[in-house]
């Protein structure tokens, strides 16, 4: 359970972290929103492709926390 704790207390680092950068990168942002639509076709796609392996990536983030919380779930009762 300890381990579990500490990987838990990263993850929560890592989403303040997160939550800190959109903050702070939020003029950045908007500067590159209304830069896109100066992008040439080849860059545009590029992004689409890039975003598309990004949503995979968390999908596959998600899906791993719901596993891992399934079988912790199933620890906590057996004992």
């Amino acid at each position: 359970m300890s381990q579990v704790r500490r990987i838990l207390e990263e993850k929560k680092r890592c989403l303040d972290l997160v939550a800190r950068l959109e903050l702070t990168e939020r003029d950045a942002k908007q500067a590159w929103e209304r830069g896109r639509a100066g992008w040439s076709v080849a860059g545009k796609a590029r992004l689409h492709r890039t975003l598309a392996e990004v949503t995979d990536l968390i999908e596959e983030v998600l899906a791993c926390e719901e596993q891992n919380d399934l079988e912790l779930i199933a620890r906590t009762q057996v004992v």
